[in-house]
């Protein structure tokens, strides 16, 4: 496509974000028939980024937000969640223990739906205890649009084994997103019993019920994720 649209103008329009900054040297984000940034692709992305991801409302008329982020007060992502409702035929497992609803946020309580390597990503769950249980394990894991798991973590590690009591919890925990290859990703969400990390009782498993849409502006990504080079010599074999 590089190839087709050098020397002319051509008139490129998505929502993927990877390959717009791959194929264009300008960018205009539209808001509702409203041109709202005109500027470089790098630029622009980040505006359409930052504006998904605080929920700005634009005027229209000269690309600033209606109201200035920095005069809201922030959400927090303990007390004023906006939950999503997990359907129920989404999920597996045993279901003593089950996720009813969840929350994915930045750091300022804000929904999250176009991320960046070294982004804080915030997961709330709502969880109801049916049955009391010990040796508990919170986890996520992270799939490409394929299904493959590209990455996650449990609560092992940092927390141990957990035990709860019949009722109703609130579970919070933070990732840092990788720099992996640009693409879109979901999220699901997963409550272990047992006393090993990686062979246990699932009593619930959410699957993919977050989506995200991954851009990047580091350096490119060759595979899945960059392992850097440490030592590079060139000498002149005689």
């Amino acid at each position: 496509m590089r190839k087709k649209m050098a020397g002319s103008t051509r008139l490129f329009v998505s929502h993927d974000t990877h390959t717009v900054i791959s194929l264009c040297s300008r960018v205009l984000v539209m808001d509702h028939g409203n041109l709202v940034f005109d500027g470089s692709p790098r630029d622009a992305v980040e505006f359409y980024t930052k504006s998904v991801q605080n929920k700005q409302i634009y005027t229209g008329d000269t690309g600033e937000s209606a109201a200035d982020p920095g005069s809201r007060e922030k959400e927090s992502p303990v007390n004023d969640v906006n939950w999503i409702d997990v359907d129920p035929a989404s999920c597996s497992g045993v279901g003593a223990v089950v996720i009813e609803k969840i929350a994915v946020t930045n750091t300022e309580g804000c929904d999250v739906t176009v991320v960046q390597p070294g982004d804080c990503i915030a997961v709330e769950m709502l969880v109801h205890v049916k049955q009391a249980k010990e040796n508990l394990i919170f986890g996520y894991i992270v799939r490409d649009r394929v299904g493959l798991d590209i990455f996650g973590e449990n609560s092992v590690r940092t927390e141990g084994f957990l035990s709860l009591d019949t009722g109703s919890f609130r579970v919070y925990f933070e990732f840092i997103w990788p720099d992996i290859r640009p693409a879109e990703y979901t999220l699901t969400l997963g409550i272990g019993e047992g006393e090993n990390p990686l062979d246990h009782i699932i009593q619930c498993w959410a699957h993919n019920v977050k989506a995200f849409e991954m851009t990047s502006f580091s350096a490119p990504v060759h595979c899945l994720f960059n392992n850097k080079i440490q030592a590079f010599h060139l000498t002149e074999s005689r």
